[in-house]
């Protein structure tokens, strides 16, 4: 039950890290790179490894094309110093991901 709320806290810092550091401080490479690291332990600790692994790239590539679809739009605009020269930007990405 303890690893199951430390690898709950440890999401939500690495969730905090993507929107403070990217959408907030202006470090959106920077703060890609928690989440990163999240999901690379969380799909090396499981056991069905690769149907993870595409569930997580399906949620990434959904969640970026409808972010970039939004933006494109102009329903959604994300602050200058959080873009990363795509549509939706790496930070918005890795949140996905996760």
């Amino acid at each position: 039950m303890h690893v199951l709320i430390v690898w709950f806290l440890a999401y939500k810092v690495a969730w905090l890290a993507c929107v403070l550091g990217g959408g907030v401080y202006g470090y959106p490479l920077l703060a890609a790179i928690p989440m990163l690291i999240w999901v690379v332990i969380w799909i090396a600790v499981q056991q069905n490894k690769r149907s993870l692994l595409y569930t997580c790239i399906f949620a990434l590539l959904y969640g970026a094309m409808m972010d970039s679809v939004l933006v494109l739009l102009g329903t959604m605009r994300f602050a200058p110093h959080a873009e990363t020269g795509t549509p939706s930007p790496l930070w918005m990405m890795m949140l996905w991901l996760g």
